[in-house]
């Protein structure tokens, strides 16, 4: 079970685009709320910093709001969730096969 950071946006609310910031920022406020986020495009390969999620804005049907849905979140203490990524002893047999046995073993 995953726990969700302070400021991840809310699910399943209306959101009404503002524009952007002079950052490349782009700025929606949550209708009926002076609550607002910034949504930014990373840089390929750029890894999730604390407190950052992925998001999907999809524009609702009057195409003026858009809902904004968390994909993948970092918790605030930099974990993100999902199963631990394990080397299988399948996996090392092929590796010690390619590079030789304990020559940069994965664990």
């Amino acid at each position: 079970m995953s726990s969700t950071p302070k400021n991840t946006p809310i699910m399943k609310k209306k959101y009404h685009y503002e524009g952007r910031d002079d950052d490349g920022t782009d700025v929606f406020s949550e209708c009926g709320s002076d609550r607002s986020l910034g949504l930014k495009s990373p840089e390929y390969g750029e890894p999730l910093q604390p407190g950052q999620a992925v998001v999907q804005v999809k524009p609702l049907a009057d195409r003026e709001h858009f809902e904004i849905d968390t994909i993948v979140e970092r918790a605030e203490d930099g974990t993100i969730s999902g199963p631990a990524q394990v080397a299988t002893e399948e996996y090392r047999n092929g590796w010690d096969a390619t590079f030789g046995a304990e020559q940069g073993r994965p664990n």
